[in-house]
């Protein structure tokens, strides 16, 4: 901050917010050196306050991600987190089983796909188990649209089999869990009898609604996600009886891109550092949760930045001078915690004082998509790992008219399909954060 000092006296000398009746275009138009004569040159200015806060959206939209997160894990920072996947299952139709045919059994059949939350040494278990709830019937009280969410909660009507193991989750081989033999059996005979419950996919639904995957809420310390692809099914075994013995069996797959596909979260945040974050109209400063905010997929956490100290305008340069303006956000390291590594890459939406989940905020070009990246070089020979996102075209748009909207605002978050699929978890230093200040930076031109 030092050596800007001597700038930062030039600034305050010559600097007068002129906006006038500048357009935007007019403003974005940038000038190269040719416009700057020997004595100019550019400065960076980063002494306007900003003020961080967590917060979170009502629901996040969970269907169709392919994915099936399964686990508990507690924190003390964001309280217990229980995952379960809820999926249909498809109609086989309708397969010649001869009477003389042998059931051999059932069998569940899913992949890890490298994603996990917590401690992965000790042993992570969950059961299958039938669903009670008509997803059907759900999809049409849908108040929002369409699809699932991680508040979406079903029943179930009995356990098919159950999975306990200290999970290896860089192991691509199937994992195959043993079904309820009753069960295989029931769908097999129906097979044999081309009953229309199982061959016929509409009745089969009707019949059998899909299934849970459910966490084991007293024994798991990790949640862990599955590839809900091609390999995910329920596999009847069985064998003929003829000239000689011929193992064959029927594959029942998951509906894997089905809206009917997604992950139900439940959150219980009670004595948690975040224990109030229970509104999406409440935000909760970085002053009360221990100088840090939040981000995490899943739960529909997002840090959120405000610009108080914009509200001396007239500090600002004209805004044809200025260059650049980007955030710079500071992580703080979880590793110790088993918790993921940071993401290369955040998204930065539009929102005001209600935290409305706006649009996500977009390059000078207005064409592609202004990420908040990650990067492992050094910030001034201070920081090790940083974030930062160009807000130049909001930032300019903003003051156009001349005055401070106290709306003007950003939310931080990890994509959509993140939050679909992912408990992504990042926490950044506050504004009053000594040592991991965020910080909000203008370059502008002086002559």
């Amino acid at each position: 901050m030092h050596k800007y000092l001597f700038i930062f006296s030039v600034l305050i000398v010559g600097i007068c917010f002129s906006c006038g009746d500048q357009s935007l275009d007019e403003i974005s138009t940038p000038m190269g050196e040719e416009y700057i004569d020997g004595e100019a040159g550019i400065m960076m200015i980063d002494t306007f306050s900003v003020k961080l806060s967590t917060v979170i959206r009502d629901s996040v939209r969970t269907s169709q991600s392919g994915e099936a997160l399964v686990g508990s894990f507690n924190h003390p920072d964001f309280g217990q987190i229980h995952s379960d996947a809820v999926f249909r299952i498809s109609s086989p139709g309708r397969i010649n089983i001869d009477e003389d045919d042998v059931y051999d059994g059932i069998e569940f059949c899913i992949k890890y796909n490298d994603y996990f939350l917590g401690d992965t040494t000790v042993t992570h278990s969950f059961t299958i188990e039938e669903i009670e709830s008509d997803l059907k019937d759900m999809e049409k009280d849908q108040k929002k649209d369409d699809y699932f969410y991680n508040t979406t909660r079903v029943t179930t009507k009995r356990i098919l089999g159950e999975y306990t193991a200290v999970p290896k989750v860089t192991n691509s081989d199937t994992i195959k869990i043993p079904l309820d033999d009753d069960f295989g059996r029931e769908l097999f005979e129906m097979l044999q009898n081309n009953d229309d419950n199982i061959t016929v996919a509409s009745d089969f639904y009707d019949y059998f609604k899909g299934v849970m995957l459910k966490s084991n809420r007293d024994i798991n310390q990790s949640v862990i996600g599955y590839n809900v692809g091609d390999s995910c099914c329920i596999k009847l075994l069985y064998h003929t009886t003829l000239d000689q013995r011929i193992d064959k069996e029927v594959e029942m797959k998951v509906e894997a891109n089905s809206i009917y596909q997604f992950n139900s979260i439940e959150v219980d945040r009670n004595g948690a550092l975040l224990n109030g974050l229970i509104d999406q109209e409440v935000s909760i400063s970085s002053e009360d949760t221990n100088d840090k905010c939040f981000v995490q997929a899943g739960t529909g956490i997002y840090a959120k930045i405000d610009f108080p100290g914009l509200e001396r305008a007239e500090q600002l340069p004209a805004l044809n001078q200025i260059i650049k303006a980007e955030i710079v956000f500071l992580p703080l390291d979880y590793t110790e915690d088993d918790f993921n590594d940071f993401p290369n890459r955040l998204f930065v939406y539009e929102s005001n004082r209600k935290n409305y989940l706006g649009e996500v905020i977009l390059a000078s070009n207005n064409s592609d998509i202004s990420y908040m990246y990650l990067y492992d070089n050094a910030v001034d020979e201070e920081e090790d790992e940083y974030y930062t996102v160009d807000i130049t075209n909001q930032f300019v748009a903003e003051f156009l008219d001349g005055i401070y909207d106290d709306d003007f605002s950003f939310l931080i978050g990890l994509s959509s399909s993140d939050m679909a699929s992912k408990l992504t978890t990042i926490s950044f230093g506050g504004h009053n954060n000594a040592d991991f200040q965020p910080k909000l930076r203008l370059y502008t031109y002086y002559y």
